[in-house]
């Protein structure tokens, strides 16, 4: 009778640990179906500016507060992918790192990269868990600057 109590116990217990696990995902995917999650962009440099080089790029949630810097609180988020003067990549085909596809810093929402004088087009995509363009994460649409 103890075992069985003890059994049951457990199985409720592995029961909630992996709802709570699944959660964060299913509240996730009903916000962005109800049209209440913002997905990623660049929110820096603004589209038209002028810049210098480095350029700094800065990734957030446009009308919603990301903390900034802070590594080991994203570091299980999103790995996000900038494009430079590419098209965006097809969601679900693989990743390869070039200088058109620069992924960002683990947990980071900021970089600095050299470009050359002139106009750049610059996007944002996000990897899946299987090192693949994400299916969640809808392009950004495009930020064109210039370079001085």
């Amino acid at each position: 009778m103890v075992w069985r109590k003890i059994g049951k116990t457990a199985l409720l217990y592995g029961v909630l640990v992996a709802a709570i696990a699944v959660a964060p995902g299913a509240v996730f995917a009903q916000e962005q179906e109800r049209g209440h999650w913002t997905p990623p962009a660049i929110v820096a440099p603004a589209d038209g500016s002028s810049v210098g080089s480095p350029v700094t790029v800065t990734v957030g949630m446009p009308g919603h507060d990301m903390p900034r810097g802070d590594a080991e609180r994203h570091r299980h988020g999103p790995q996000f992918i900038l494009v430079v003067d590419a098209p965006a990549p097809a969601p679900g085909s693989a990743f390869q790192a070039d200088a058109q596809h620069v992924t960002f810093p683990e947990g980071q929402m900021q970089m600095s990269l050299a470009l050359p004088p002139g106009q750049h087009q610059l996007r944002l995509t996000a990897l899946d868990r299987e090192g693949a363009i994400s299916r969640r994460f809808p392009d950004s649409g495009v930020v064109t600057i210039t370079v001085k």
